[in-house]
């Protein structure tokens, strides 16, 4: 038996195509939150018509060329930095032509904003991007990982952590 693909990170092959088209599914539902009803109002001729979130998702994706669905899939990762990360300079380029669909690790209110108007004001097809932080063992929290307090079987005690980590 050949032995799982591995890329850099150690992550295999099934747990890529899993994040994939996790990805590309958010992308898709966020498309149809925040976009559907502009394009539902429409353009060519369909101003005023009501199109179902079913019609305006499949519209858009017969409008997509492959390497902008293949873009949807693309989750680069953030820099390394805390403090208000940002992405190379080049990936502003690649949200411009749908090459990246989301990405892992952006903090900062200016970063996300700016990256997020160019995905909808400048791209050609407008769909907001997913911005992603890889926490399953808690972020800044003194809290057990998600696991271990899913095991106490304490449901009062789970929600008051995840409460405190929100606030």
């Amino acid at each position: 038996m050949t032995p799982p693909c591995h890329d850099e990170f150690g992550h295999t092959r099934r747990a890529f195509l899993y994040r994939a088209a996790w990805a590309t599914t958010a992308a898709v539902a966020s498309w149809l939150t925040f976009g559907a009803r502009a394009a539902a109002r429409g353009s060519s001729g369909t101003r005023g018509v009501q199109r179902s979130e079913t019609e305006v998702a499949e519209a858009l994706l017969a409008r997509m060329t492959l390497e902008e669905k293949l873009g949807q899939l693309n989750q680069p990762r953030g820099l390394a930095s805390l403090a208000d990360a940002g992405p190379p300079e080049d990936r502003e380029e690649q949200i411009r032509a749908g090459r990246i669909g989301s990405f892992l690790g952006i903090r900062g209110a200016a970063a996300t904003k700016r990256l997020q108007r160019i995905a909808v004001e400048e791209s050609r097809l407008g769909i907001p991007l997913l911005f992603a932080d890889d926490v399953i063992h808690g972020f800044r929290t003194i809290f057990p990982v998600p696991l271990a307090e899913a095991a106490s079987f304490d449901v009062a005690a789970v929600e008051s952590a995840a409460r405190i980590a929100a606030v």
